[in-house]
């Protein structure tokens, strides 16, 4: 960066004064530089940041130039394609950018200058914008309305907001127009200084934003008038018509109904507010069509403004269950901000009963000598809610002893409430559904779980016990959370007494002007409680921000509340503790095994694809992933939604799965982890939610199997299991094995391996120059990895399937023009099929209803594949097939052998010892490192990086299926749909049961050490014939024809390219080109050039491990005599 425009940069800055207290860590293209307040005021230096709470890594000036013109919307596409990587405390930005907003024009001009290069680009390419940048206008680009670069600053406008302007003319936007007239634009409003508190009154917009409300309430209301005396006189007009005969025969219905005016009206009441929410929707999207973005937005506001206020009204005059689901709401982010700021007034601020009506019930339950044993306050309710209200009152002791606390009374026939709400409640459910049916399309069952869990509230001797046992198992514990203690003198079916605890609602700690360490710590507070309760003896079912409060002076968290708990038997604890592991690693057969003990049921496993786990899975990551501003909060639901509503035929399925995870057993969880998550949001806390209950259960898991001597260290989101038992064997070269066994060891600390070996050979003698091995087998079995533990080698099989093929073709029993399918759109030979041109991109052949046993029959998948045509003809584009193995079968069929003698007798030739099928537990004395997959907590990289996938799909599924797609739009929705369903079967943890571990599977799995595969790769090299080798390592891409985006479990092979078998590798050096094959894990096996060749085989067992591959790679080409690389890690 220029020293010179760095400082100018200052010099604005310096005119900004900031409240916050910022530490950011930017790395431009691996340039650090870092942004720091500094006596209230902001400045931008070159270096290492002391402790930053928040990192950026941008890879380019280009990718810093389109976040900035960009914002929010460039951000998601950036951090999708890996270009921005976001790490630390995101609620920082956020205020940031919320304190730095007025001065927008002046800030953005001097980044800009500081920016700009010669290598810069200045343009913003097309795909940083999908909607107008002008802050005015922000209309969606379309077929119509195109894109049009302002030559001023490179950004993107409509035709409106850059139009040709001057002579000659030019587009430019009105900032660049008015600075090239030398035209000042309006400037920026002044930011007070701290010091200087903002009087908060309401403006003439808000007045009149609630004359409006209050008048279209008045409006409802006179309606309402009027179509209840319009009903009233219907009904006096249809019985005064009636014969006297006809009334007599009427008056049982007459008189059911009076007995049951009660229900009725309530059930009026909710119909009522079913049909004015209804008109007033599509009242605002009549008015919103054919208007601006602006226009329409305000629109959408007054409208959300009118109906949360008119639902408040109709819930609090309806009470019972209503109040239950509005507290429920009323912290969901994807709600707008008018229904949150008016739902939340009934957590705890419902109409009390009148101090008379307490007074009678204390008189029923306790006896009418109740006043000698309490004195009740007569102030104000501490608070009222849906079941009861709380008061002030102390009790007095056997001995006249005063002690200070509260009473829980129950309101007024709210049981008979509460069974006329469960019934209307699923009425309002179908409404719902039908307003918005790509986010509900079966909320009526969900409510009738709520209903059911509040039923267990109505007793409050029931609730007494569990608060009891809730404060002593807590107290055990040593967690820092209050429990009131249960006076048990004073507890009835309808009255509770406790101690009193003083303090302030969560949700208004932030504004309490607590800082934001102790709003952080609060919340980890309340996180840890539910982690522990969740994998304890009893789990609180009913969390929302009314029963969470926080002591102010000591930041101290009390839980109130016990009315709706489960106390969990340990078959449960594990169930969720598998669950929320499950989840973190999207291993759907241990979510599955969790889910079934808790009695939830799926689908045979083994049988036809069912998505349902895996949207579930997904989903809960969703709701659990690392907790961020409300406002980014928001967005990703409303994403999420235009996503959903491109659903249509077969992936509808998507939506239904989704659903599963809020119904049922599950219930208890979703609820939990939601508040958890809104909370957060709403404390402008960002915590990794997910990691922190896996925190709790994971070493409970552990200790259960047999392995409490591990310790799981958490790490990046990650964890860390120790010690790491790292080993090494004789090597010719002690110091490079020392340097590598240092470098591995490395990488286990920081988390980016979980087990691994690491054999390098020298190509020309054969010498073992390192055999090294460390970590754990698996993350619930974590025995030590040692060097001669077995891994499962996945995808690099089918570079030793195809030194097999090749070798019959050096044998002259085979050519590699040879015919393997006979197709419409071409001949399919040895060639294509080997170097993934063949035209198949199916993940696996067959139907979509093909089952998962079938999918492990190497013979029935041999024979769907030579049935199924090519998608694209072949040669045309070498794309990656993941069920190219098959292909070896048939060419060893064309050679009259069989597949799996053909392999032994090259490994015999070869010198290797790789196997196909599992060797047995007794041939594996040292065990076998299971695939497993990264246990990650869901970032905000990773959901951009999901959505951005989902919503390919969606779109890639939709084009193939339209009348006009062309061949290749097609045969991207074949691929896609091919792994629809099915994402769990390319999940290596899958691989892990006894199914396929016992099957044939040529291409995904063989078994080998990681000496064995470099043995077996170094002796290929020396039993191909040199002219045959050099064959395969020539790369056969066409020049024509782009590889398609693939599914995140084989993305990396997306742009690989390919010889005969052989996988060209690109070094970490960027100049020179290995030759071997990677696996989608990150594991490698391959011949580095360089003055020593070498042979390197890189096994990891976790799915993550190209991070680790390339810094292995780099040392090990520095040792080969190779250029020196660029820095890595």
């Amino acid at each position: 960066m220029d020293a010179t425009k760095l400082e100018k940069l200052n010099e604005t800055l310096a005119a900004l004064p900031v409240r916050g207290d910022y530490n950011l860590q930017v790395f431009l293209a691996d340039e650090p530089a870092y942004l720091k307040t500094h006596q209230q005021r902001l400045r931008v230096a070159l270096g290492q940041a002391p402790s930053p709470r928040t990192t950026l890594r941008l890879d380019s000036a280009e990718t810093a130039q389109r976040l900035m013109a960009g914002g929010k919307r460039a951000a998601i596409g950036l951090l999708a394609q890996g270009k921005l990587r976001l790490e630390g405390d995101l609620g920082q930005l956020e205020e940031l950018r919320q304190e730095l907003a007025p001065h927008g024009p002046s800030l953005e001009q001097a980044a800009e200058a500081l920016m700009s290069s010669d290598t810069a680009v200045r343009w913003l390419p097309n795909e940083a914008a999908d909607c107008c940048m002008s802050e005015s206008c922000g209309r969606a680009f379309t077929l119509l309305r195109r894109r049009h670069h302002c030559r001023g600053c490179g950004r993107i406008f409509c035709d409106a907001c850059a139009p040709p302007r001057g002579s000659p003319p030019e587009r430019r936007c009105g900032r660049c127009w008015s600075a090239r007239r030398g035209v000042s634009g309006p400037p920026a409003a002044p930011m007070p200084e701290p010091e200087a508190p903002i009087a908060k009154s309401q403006s003439t917009t808000e007045l009149l934003v609630e004359f409006h409300v209050e008048d279209a309430l008045n409006g409802v209301r006179f309606w309402r008038r009027g179509v209840f005396g319009l009903s009233l006189a219907a009904t006096a007009y249809l019985v005064a018509a009636l014969r006297s005969q006809e009334r007599l025969l009427l008056s049982p219905f007459l008189l059911l109904a009076f007995f049951l005016r009660r229900w009725l009206l309530r059930y009026a009441e909710v119909g009522w507010m079913c049909l004015v929410i209804l008109c007033k929707v599509l009242s605002a999207r009549m008015r919103c069509s054919q208007r601006p973005a602006l226009a329409a937005e305000a629109i959408w506001a007054l409208c959300h403004k009118v109906n949360a206020r008119f639902l408040f009204d109709t819930v609090v005059s309806l009470g019972g269950f209503w109040v239950k689901l509005a507290q429920t709401a009323s912290v969901m982010s994807a709600l707008p901000d008018a229904y949150v700021e008016e739902l939340s007034k009934l957590q705890d601020a419902m109409p009390a009963d009148s101090l008379e009506d307490v007074e009678a019930l204390l008189s029923q339950e306790l006896g009418p000598k109740w006043r000698e044993r309490i004195r009740l306050d007569t102030g104000p309710v501490l608070g009222s809610a849906t079941i009861a209200q709380v008061h002030r009152a102390t009790f007095l002791g056997p001995e006249g002893q005063e002690l200070p606390g509260v009473i829980k009374v129950q309101h007024r026939g709210v049981e008979e409430k509460l069974l006329v709400d469960i019934s209307a409640s699923v009425m309002m459910g179908r409404v719902l559904t039908w307003l918005i049916p790509h986010l509900f399309s079966d909320l009526s069952s969900t409510i009738q779980d709520t209903a059911e869990m509040s039923k267990a509230e109505l007793d409050f001797r029931v609730e007494a016990k569990s608060q009891t046992l809730a404060r002593e198992k807590i107290l055990d514990a040593g967690l820092d959370v209050l429990v009131p203690k249960v006076i048990e003198e004073f507890v009835t079916k309808r009255v509770l007494a406790m101690d009193f605890v003083k303090g302030v609602k969560i949700t208004e700690y932030a504004g309490a002007g607590v800082s934001k360490q102790q709003r952080t710590e609060v919340l980890a507070k309340l996180i840890n409680f539910y982690g522990f309760t969740l994998h304890g003896p009893i789990f609180n079912c009913d969390p929302h921000p009314g029963n969470l409060l926080v002591e102010k002076e000591t930041g101290r968290l009390c839980v109130l509340d016990w009315g709706q708990v489960r106390q969990l038997a340990q078959p449960e604890r594990f169930a969720y503790a598998k669950i929320f592991m499950a989840s973190m690693t999207e291993d759907v057969h241990l979510f599955v095994e969790g889910c079934k003990t808790l009695g939830f049921e799926f689908q045979d496993m083994d049988g036809k694809p069912d998505p349902t786990p895996i949207v579930m899975i997904n989903a809960l990551r969703f709701l659990l992933r690392d907790s961020r501003p409300i406002a980014q909060s928001r967005a990703d639901f409303v994403q999420l939604e235009q996503v959903f509503g491109k659903l249509d035929g077969e992936t509808k399925a998507i939506q239904t799965g989704g659903e599963q995870i809020v119904k049922g057993p599950l219930m208890p969880l979703t609820k939990t982890v939601s508040l958890l998550f809104e909370v957060s949001s709403r404390l402008d806390v960002s915590l990794p939610l997910m990691h922190m209950f896996v925190c709790h259960g994971y070493p409970m898991l552990l200790k259960e199997m047999g392995h409490g001597s591990v310790q799981a260290r958490p790490s990046q989101g990650s964890f860390v299991l120790e010690p790491s038992h790292a080993a090494g064997g004789a090597s010719a070269a002690p110091r490079l094995a020392a340097e590598l066994l240092q470098l591995l060891e490395e990488l286990h600390a920081r988390g980016r391996i979980l087990g691994a070996q690491l054999c390098v050979l020298d190509l020309e003698t054969g010498d073992t120059l390192a055999d090294l091995a460390l970590g754990h087998c698996s993350w619930l079995r974590p025995v030590p990895v040692t060097s001669k533990t077995i891994f499962n080698i996945l995808e690099i099989s089918k570079m030793f399937l195809a030194f097999s093929v090749l070798r019959l073709v050096d044998q002259k029993r085979l050519q590699l023009s040879t015919a393997l399918q006979d197709s419409a759109l071409g001949k399919v030979t040895v060639e294509q099929a080997l170097s993934h041109t063949s035209g198949h991109l199916k993940c696996a052949p067959g139907s979509s209803d093909l089952a998962f046993r079938d999918f492990c029959d190497a013979a029935r998948m041999g024979e769907e594949l030579r049935k199924e045509e090519p998608l694209l003809k072949p040669g045309l584009r070498q794309q990656y097939h993941h069920a190219c193995g098959l292909w070896s079968s048939e060419a060893c069929k064309k050679a009259r052998t069989e597949l799996e003698p053909c392999w032994s007798s090259f490994m015999e030739e070869a010198g290797g010892s790789v196997h196909l099928r599992a060797p047995s537990p007794a041939s594996a004395p040292a065990g076998f490192a299971e695939p497993v997959p990264q246990m990650r907590s869901p970032s905000l990289e990773d959901l951009s990086k999901r959505m951005v996938e989902f919503e390919h799909f969606v779109d890639a599924t939709n084009r193939g299926r339209a009348k006009t797609a062309s061949q290749a739009e097609k045969a991207e929705n074949a691929m896609w749909m091919s792994f629809f369903g099915r994402e769990h079967w390319f999940n290596p943890a899958a691989l892990n049961r006894e199914l396929p571990r016992s099957s044939l599977l040529p291409g995904l799995q063989a078994f080998a050490t990681a000496k064995d595969t470099a043995q077996a790769l170094r002796g290929a090299k020396r039993l191909l014939s040199p002219t045959l080798w050099r064959e395969a390592s020539r790369s056969r891409r066409p020049n024509a024809g782009e590889a398609t985006r693939m599914p995140h479990h084989l993305e990396c092979f997306r742009e690989a390219e390919w010889g005969l078998g052989l996988q060209l590798l690109t070094l970490p050096d960027g100049t020179a080109r290995a030759l071997g094959h990677c696996a989608s894990n990150g594991s490698v096996v391959a011949v580095l050039p360089g003055a020593r060749p070498l042979v390197a085989a890189f096994l990891v067992n976790r799915s993550d491990g190209f991070d680790a591959q390339k810094e292995v790679l780099a040392a090990l080409v520095r040792h080969a005599g190779a250029t020196e690389p660029a820095a890595s890690g």
